[in-house]
């Protein structure tokens, strides 16, 4: 939805909310908030906890009213300091067999002026590795998982957990938004390892289809494109915390 009818539709409520002299009135302005709302802020979003937590409460419903009232101008508030956010896209794969992918992906999250986080771009550090990627996992926004041909080092001997997969595993504890692609081109991809470890590549396979919406690409252009609707698509229905240029 464009910002400006955005606006119009809060507006709207603000003005039903300021004139629900009958509790049907708010009832039904209360019904038409929960569904902007839903599709605005994921549950999580302390501005969606504090309007179920109003809407739930023993109050007078002229009361709630004024609450409701003030709940919806901070998410104007929060739309206007939105369009000032940059995101940190985390972009997660194996490397040798995907490099002009990444490349791909790096390049369409910055043209959308937003930041891409991955082993390219890690500085050299005394840290433990895995500690090291957690730590900028925790510190971006959306994780992107880059499926080809292979499953990669492996980082939990005992576990049989590639790095990659270890990473994912990591985001899904997080509950991080997920945006996976997976390689399904005719050429055969540098240093595959699917004669050794093609098992446990699709095991990793299967547990991601099972709990994502997963695109396909087979060239860095479509992939590129197609990331690019899938991040925007994202931030507009998962907003997450970011970073706000000043």
């Amino acid at each position: 939805m464009e910002k400006d009818k955005l606006f119009e539709r809060i507006d709207c409520l603000i003005n039903n909310f300021n004139n629900a002299t009958i509790p049907t009135i708010y009832d039904r302005t209360l019904y038409e908030t929960d569904e902007l709302l839903r599709a605005l802020f994921p549950k999580r979003d302390e501005t969606y906890k504090n309007f179920i937590k109003t809407a739930s409460s023993s109050e007078q419903y002229i009361y709630k009213a004024n609450i409701m009232v003030g709940i919806l101008r901070g998410v104007k508030s929060k739309i206007d300091i939105c369009e000032n956010k940059k995101y940190q896209v985390f972009i997660s794969s194996t490397y040798v067999d995907l490099i002009p992918y990444r490349n791909a992906v790096a390049e369409a999250i910055t043209y959308a002026n937003h930041i891409p986080a991955g082993m390219e771009n890690f500085k050299a550090s005394s840290n433990n590795p895995t500690e090291y990627i957690k730590k900028v996992i925790d510190q971006s926004d959306y994780y992107v998982l880059l499926l080809g041909q292979r499953y990669g080092s492996i980082q939990d001997v005992e576990r049989q957990i590639s790095f990659t997969m270890m990473e994912y595993e990591y985001t899904i504890e997080k509950e991080m938004v997920v945006l996976p692609f997976f390689y399904n081109g005719n050429e055969p991809l540098p240093n595959s390892d699917l004669n050794t470890q093609g098992a446990l590549f699709d095991k990793f396979k299967a547990i991601v289809a099972e709990r994502h919406v997963v695109s396909y690409f087979s060239t860095a252009e479509e992939l590129k494109t197609k990331l690019a609707q899938s991040l925007n698509e994202a931030i507009a229905n998962t907003p997450q915390r970011g970073w706000i240029r000043f």
